[in-house]
């Protein structure tokens, strides 16, 4: 009798082992999963704090704010950001909203948030597409694109950029991949016929001058601005030069 209570008290202590092992074993896959989430978190949290200008952002959105009247909206990276564009085109206010280290998927929020506090956007220049096609970056670039041009009001005038050429030998323009670039330049020009969007191809401006194959020099952004400017100017109905008013 004894020896049958010594042998179910074994059992009962191995199912009972058992069951704390299995408990512990999913308590460290479920402490794992929180860790990859944290470590993912932590990682988006980081990128978009790399990116983003949180001050310039907000300085953007109160100067459109204070506006009150349809405006141009010129949406880009580090390049657009660095441009000294016209005050006015055809009469509207030009806003620069230039973002260093934007990529597209980034000006998707900025443009909701114009929006959602009531601003009009009367045209918009969208200049971008560089920062995607780094090497280290996996997107899909033209679901992005399209995206961003739809968030922008179907009646506001459109011109869209293809990338500045970029020199693949210079510091920053060896962080480019080629062939992500040209992937890029392709979806820009499809899109732009699909969305009814003037294009404006960068690249029959030839390679400008730039200080490290990518962010111009200073002597080189008036035929950058006015390859955008122009064809702005002709969609709003005012003629081929931008009113600098």
């Amino acid at each position: 009798m004894g020896r049958k209570l010594a042998i179910a008290g074994l059992v009962i202590g191995i199912a009972i082992l058992g069951s704390q092992l299995e408990t512990l074993r999913r308590f460290r896959d479920a402490e794992a999963r929180i860790g990859m989430q944290a470590a993912a978190i932590s990682a988006l949290e980081s990128e978009v704090k790399g990116w983003i200008n949180r001050d310039r952002v907000h300085s953007l959105l109160n100067r459109i704010r204070q506006l009150k009247r349809p405006f141009v909206l010129v949406i880009g990276d580090s390049i657009t950001e660095g441009a000294e564009l016209p005050g006015h085109v055809c009469g509207y206010p030009v806003i620069n909203a230039g973002i260093s280290g934007s990529r597209v998927a980034h000006l998707i929020p900025l443009v909701e948030d114009i929006r959602a506090q009531g601003s009009h956007i009367a045209a918009a220049v969208i200049a971008i597409g560089v920062n995607d096609a780094q090497a280290r970056y996996v997107t899909s670039f033209a679901d992005l694109y399209s995206l961003l041009i739809d968030t922008i009001p179907r009646d506001a005038a459109k011109i869209v950029a293809t990338p500045t050429p970029v020199d693949f030998s210079m510091p920053v323009g060896e962080r480019i991949d080629p062939t992500k670039y040209a992937v890029v330049v392709a979806a820009v020009k499809r899109i732009a016929m699909e969305k009814d969007a003037r294009l404006v191809d960068l690249s029959t401006l030839g390679m400008i001058d730039s200080v490290d194959g990518v962010h111009l020099k200073t002597d080189a952004y008036p035929t950058w601005v006015a390859a955008l400017m122009g064809p702005l100017a002709h969609k709003l109905g005012c003629g081929n030069t931008a009113d600098r008013s």
